[in-house]
């Protein structure tokens, strides 16, 4: 059953460590029944194409995580692949641009990335949609430019969105900590402290936020909670 196969994929390509299983399974599509009729012919292209569109993007994941350069090369022609394919089958709609953006992201390709992006946003918006995903995936590229004011409206968006994701709230605590603005990033700050209280990550923010003279032991007994390779980073900066 390919309706079954797909949900299958997409609960094992939640998880990084099940993904390359929900790659496999996708790799290997079941095929449906003869249809019987239109309807049926049409139903089986349809999730032909949605299986297709989470196994390019569950790749595009793989991709960015990979560090292995032959493995990264064997991906990006799988995802190219994939992606002419899509192409062919539903045209650039904002879903298929959406991976290709997601991949132009993922190659450090920026202004690529962000013109794609925006691309997608621009279709949606003329279907009256909204794609909070690609809201954030704009900030990042808009950071990673020093459009940092476009960045903070659409993090804020998502947030208001979707009040518990933490990778957006890490996001905007880090931008306005490094311009200094520990007024509006508290409010980030104090949701991270009881979503991941024991993280790294948050204790870093933490050292952010605080004066190192004035706040002299605060800053010292977050340093001693710190792993020591953190530590050390840290200090290296």
């Amino acid at each position: 059953d390919p309706a079954a196969q797909l949900a299958l994929a997409q609960l094992l390509g939640a998880d990084p460590k099940t993904r390359p299983e929900a790659i496999a399974l996708l790799s290997n599509p079941k095929k449906a029944d003869q249809a019987n009729s239109r309807k049926e012919a049409l139903l089986a292209r349809q999730y032909g194409v949605m299986s297709l569109m989470e196994l390019t993007s569950l790749r595009i994941d793989e991709y960015a995580d990979e560090d292995d350069a032959a493995k990264k090369t064997a991906l990006l022609d799988q995802i190219n692949s994939g992606y002419k394919q899509l192409e062919k089958q539903v045209g650039p709609v904002a879903d298929v641009l959406k991976l290709r953006g997601r991949l132009e992201l993922a190659q450090g390709d920026v202004v690529k990335a962000i013109q794609t992006l925006e691309k997608v946003q621009q279709l949606l918006s003329q279907d009256g949609k909204q794609d909070y995903q690609v809201k954030y995936l704009l900030a990042r590229a808009y950071l990673r430019v020093n459009q940092s004011g476009e960045a903070k409206k659409l993090l804020a968006q998502v947030i208001q969105k979707f009040p518990g994701m933490v990778e957006a709230r890490l996001l905007l605590a880090q931008q306005l900590l490094k311009e200094h603005d520990v007024t509006q990033a508290e409010p980030q700050l104090a949701f991270l402290r009881k979503a991941m209280p024991d993280s790294p990550q948050l204790t870093i923010l933490e050292l952010a936020s605080l004066d190192a003279k004035k706040d002299a032991g605060k800053v010292a007994a977050l340093y001693k909670s710190l792993p020591e390779a953190t530590a050390k980073n840290r200090l290296d900066k």
